[in-house]
């Protein structure tokens, strides 16, 4: 009964969110465990690249709402990502593969140990994502991204590493889904200087820059403590999990469109600028 719901569900996802969690995580493994991700292979072709692995990470406890895990790393002057809002993973160290990558970043950095297969199991993985040399890496990376669901029914103790990570949160799945993309997403705008950390070749133009990006409240993270602040969603980890979103619902924007512009800069500039960091 609940693979042929699933299927119904999948069918109508975009339209009709489920009132039952379970039944919505029963959609989502069913489309992810048969969507075939475009991954880039061959060994010319990655030698192109510097590779990095993230995993979305879901759970579904009883009497709780279905959860994604957000990371959030630690405020550093050196690092251009600081203080953002991530999903665990990082670099790749040889020979390891992306998935075997993306399992030791997470262990490392929250303590999630997803090679334990009792406690997680591998959904499936989004396409492959590309970054320009133009971005702020030394040259182009290449991105892979892979869903995990938790599988053992209690709350397991999330371990920070605090020289990399400061916060973390489990978020409502259903927030991302229950209001009008109007009201979800809002722009994020990042000046010149923050610009050129990011992306080098901003420094060409004086584009103030607005990227898509998520507010989640407080009320919506796990655990709940005083004095927590809302996670800003954006960049990057908004790509993915966007990505993640858009086979279940509409709600999200298409990243493939350029950003929005707050300055009288032409607009092909803009678009030029961001087209190639995003090649």
């Amino acid at each position: 009964f609940i693979i042929i719901l699933a299927m119904e569900v999948t069918e109508r996802m975009s339209d009709v969110i489920p009132e039952r969690d379970d039944v919505w995580l029963a959609a989502i493994e069913l489309h992810y465990s048969q969507y075939e991700a475009l991954v880039v292979s061959g060994e010319e072709e990655l030698r192109r690249y510097r590779r990095c692995s993230v995993a979305v990470i879901l759970r579904l406890l009883p009497g709780r709402p279905l959860q994604v895990l957000f990371l959030q790393r630690a405020k550093k002057p050196s690092d251009s990502f600081s203080g953002d809002v991530c999903f665990p993973g990082g670099h790749l160290d040889a020979p390891e593969t992306s998935e075997e990558a993306c399992e030791r970043e997470c262990m490392e950095e929250c303590g999630l140990n997803l090679r334990d297969r009792s406690a997680f199991r591998l959904v499936g993985r989004l396409d492959d994502r590309s970054l320009a040399k133009e971005h702020v890496y030394d040259g182009p990376l290449l991105v892979s991204s892979y869903i995990y669901l938790q599988t053992i029914p209690k709350d397991l103790p999330v371990r920070l590493q605090e020289s990399e990570i400061q916060d973390y949160g489990w978020v409502t799945l259903r927030y991302f889904v229950s209001r009008p993309k109007e009201e979800l997403v809002e722009p994020h705008t990042l000046s010149p200087k923050r610009m050129a950390r990011r992306t080098p070749a901003a420094v060409l133009s004086p584009l103030v820059v607005s990227y898509p990006s998520i507010v989640v409240p407080r009320k919506e993270m796990e655990p709940r403590r005083k004095g927590r602040r809302p996670m800003r969603i954006w960049g990057l980890t908004f790509s993915i999990f966007s990505e993640f979103l858009l086979p279940l619902t509409r709600n999200t924007v298409n990243l493939n469109d350029p950003p929005l512009l707050f300055d009288d800069s032409p607009e092909d500039t803009a678009i030029d600028l961001y087209k190639r960091a995003r090649l």
